[in-house]
């Protein structure tokens, strides 16, 4: 148990067919889609009207253009990318 089941809804749907549940709810969602410039329009239904984050996951910078792109024909305000990379470090000691 992490705690946060009174604040966290994860839902499993397909958002580009059906959209999202309710509307004007959530102060954030988090999509994880090949295509996410398609699901901006159920977004903006769901997200409260005060405002809410949208996070989106996509490994190629041409979805990433696509994406912010929708976002700001859209209204959307202060679009930013991150790049989230991994790096792993090997250590090797050497007793002498």
């Amino acid at each position: 148990e992490h705690g946060l089941s009174q604040f966290v809804t994860a839902q499993h749907r397909d958002v580009l067919e059906k959209g999202f549940e309710h509307e004007n709810i959530a102060d954030a969602v988090f999509l994880d889609l090949p295509a996410p410039w398609n699901a901006i329009e159920h977004v903006m239904k769901v997200l409260k009207k005060s405002g809410g984050r949208l996070c989106t996951f996509s490994p190629c910078i041409e979805q990433v253009q696509r994406t912010c792109q929708r976002l700001s024909t859209n209204g959307f305000e202060e679009i930013s990318t991150v790049e989230c990379l991994r790096r792993v470090h090997e250590f090797r000691y050497q007793h002498r």
